[in-house]
């Protein structure tokens, strides 16, 4: 299994996810960084993307 890249950037603005795109509703302005953390915010291991690619 491949290691895992922490350090590579996702971009996930307009991508239909609550933690970005609705960061101005969550705490009534556009200019914030969520800081939690979820599964999603990391590119998926290569060989799951295989599986399901």
């Amino acid at each position: 299994m491949s290691k895992f890249n922490f350090d590579s950037i996702i971009e996930r603005k307009d991508t239909h996810s609550v933690k970005w795109d609705l960061a101005d509703h969550i705490f009534g302005e556009s200019d914030v960084l969520p800081m939690w953390v979820a599964d999603m915010d990391f590119k998926a291991p290569e060989e799951i993307r295989k599986m399901h690619g």
